[in-house]
């Protein structure tokens, strides 16, 4: 996980905030993460539970003060299908995402569903091969 976060770090340089689900596994991911974004703040959501609820999630989104770049650390397929959500305006899941994988959405200045752009989506495999 070392590896990926330092690559994602590459990619995104800087993260404003960190979500991460309250799972064991997910909160060691999202710690792993911020050693890489120490300006980060590290929040508990309890929405990126596995069955979670897209609406809640999106509203704690909305709810928090703006932040320019959001990490979501969650589970498979909530994670992809959220995303897929956001762009499409369906419950779809048609990421790769993969253990370890990422994925970058532009949301307008209210994030709605169908209403977000995918920038890029990478797997475990090429995270770590991202150089500066």
């Amino acid at each position: 996980m070392k590896k990926i976060a330092r690559g994602l770090s590459r990619l995104v340089p800087e993260l404003d905030a960190i979500l991460t689900s309250p799972f064991l596994r997910a909160v060691q991911t999202a710690k792993a993460l911020a050693r890489f974004y120490p300006r980060a703040e590290l929040e508990r959501a309890p929405e990126l539970e596995p069955g979670g609820d897209f609406q809640e999630l999106l509203a704690r989104i909305d709810k928090m003060e703006r932040h320019e770049t959001l990490g979501l650390v969650g589970h498979e397929p909530f994670l992809t299908r959220f995303a897929g959500w956001l762009l499409t305006g369906e419950k779809l899941s048609f990421i790769d995402l993969g253990k370890g994988g990422a994925f970058l959405l532009d949301l307008e200045e209210t994030a709605r569903e169908g209403g977000a752009v995918l920038e890029w989506s990478l797997g475990p495999k090429l995270l770590p091969r991202i150089k500066r």
